[in-house]
């Protein structure tokens, strides 16, 4: 692949994208790389600039760095796109012209049960799909992940592998003796658009109602979303993440890793939790709690 950085600038321009562009527009590119391992001939980025950001080029040439502002350059030729959103950019680009789409389809070795598939949906190998379950258009479901109960997943979203949505969440009465009886479950589980759940994450069905998960919420890796579970739009659970039944993360939420919400709590729009947070009261909007138990430590602004 040989792109020369006119192209690149020409895809900014057309998203709108405010940069600043020195060096020579017509120089090409046919990769990429990061600062840990700089290579000729590639496109990087730098979060924060400083005199040695780009040490370690020394003895390259043709390269292109997207960054906050002009730092020396130890190479031979290279170009700045300078822009207040250097990650952004650079990701951007990269997804534009070095991103492989994946080729959509279903794998032999799955059992998918449902008829109720979108266009251009992949699910990859050894994964269970049940009857009740409805897929969105262009929804990537990777490897080993297992979908039961009536779940319905919207368009552009992606679930990783050894994923399971739709088993019983826990939840049990006790007899006269005292021996746990199992209460079954007969809600679902809605899945919204955009939305990304990570590897090994598990989302319980809910008990009656529905578990929801809004547009354009991320799950990350090794969570748990217990039954009737609501999380709004936007919303980022981080690994190793434990929702209780019943919680409610409103829109914009954000748990940081190892946090636990208990059951029947609220944490309100644009709140956050920070690492490992035990969550055993209601946080109100725009509010960031912290510690064991979270108690809140000031304003998210």
């Amino acid at each position: 692949m040989n792109i020369k950085v006119i192209e690149l600038l020409m895809h900014l321009d057309n998203a709108g994208c405010q940069y600043e562009f020195i060096g020579n527009s017509e120089m090409a590119i046919t990769g990429f790389c990061s600062l840990q391992q700089p290579k000729s001939d590639c496109i990087s980025w730098v979060k924060v600039p400083d005199e040695n950001s780009l040490s370690g080029f020394v003895g390259l040439n043709n390269n292109l760095v997207v960054c906050q502002r002009e730092i020396p350059y130890p190479g031979d030729r290279v170009g700045f796109i300078l822009t207040d959103t250097p990650r952004i950019v650079f990701f951007d680009l990269l997804n534009a012209f070095f991103k492989r789409e994946t080729v959509s389809g279903i794998s032999p070795s799955s059992t998918v049960l449902t008829k109720n598939i979108g266009e251009k949906v992949t699910i990859g190998s050894n994964c269970f799909i049940g009857n009740d379950v409805t897929i969105g258009d262009n929804t990537v479901i990777h490897h080993n992940v297992v979908i039961e109960c009536p779940v319905t997943i919207g368009r552009d979203c992606i679930i990783y592998s050894g994923v399971i949505i739709g088993s019983d969440g826990f939840g049990y009465n006790k007899d006269k003796d005292l021996i746990p009886v199992k209460i079954n479950h007969y809600g679902g589980v809605s899945i919204g658009d955009r939305v990304e759940i990570g590897a090994n994450t598990c989302v319980d069905r809910g008990t009656i109602d529905d578990t929801v998960i809004g547009n354009d919420s991320k799950i990350d890796n090794l969570c748990h979303i217990g039954h009737n579970a609501i999380i709004g739009n936007n919303v980022f659970v981080i690994a190793l993440s434990m929702l209780g039944g019943s919680a409610i993360l409103k829109d914009n939420a954000y748990t940081a890793p190892g946090v636990m919400v208990m059951n029947q709590i609220t944490m309100g729009k644009n709140s956050y939790a920070g690492l490992g947070a035990v969550v055993t009261k209601n946080v109100d909007d725009n509010k960031v709690v912290v510690g064991v138990p979270a108690k809140v430590l000031r304003d998210n602004i």
